[in-house]
């Protein structure tokens, strides 16, 4: 199990890994989603920061299930999307998504 310090950093790197993403996106729609993500995974970070009284199996549960609801989101947006980039940019989304999801679940 990791120590909720190293889970704030991950989260802090996954909002500048977020940015970076941002910045190369062609469509507005997903850039500002991205941009959503970053936010909130600095939000994330902030806040785990912050817990000393919530169990950190509890805490990984939530932010697991979260993340996998966002992952089902942006394979729907990218369903319903007619354009061919942007259809890709939500599916990258939702990949990431997925692997954040993931990590979740298994730590």
């Amino acid at each position: 199990m990791r120590e909720r310090g190293s889970s704030v950093e991950l989260w802090r790197e996954r909002a500048r890994d977020y940015r970076r993403l941002a910045v190369i996106c062609r469509s507005k729609e997903p850039r500002d989603v991205v941009m959503y993500l970053a936010i909130r995974c600095f939000d994330v970070a902030d806040a785990l920061a912050q817990l000393d009284d919530v169990p950190h199996h509890i805490a990984q549960e939530v932010l697991a299930a979260q993340w996998r609801y966002r992952e089902s989101q942006y394979r729907t947006s990218a369903l319903a999307c007619p354009n061919a980039d942007a259809r890709e940019e939500w599916l990258t989304l939702a990949s990431r998504a997925a692997v954040i999801g993931q990590f979740y679940e298994e730590h």
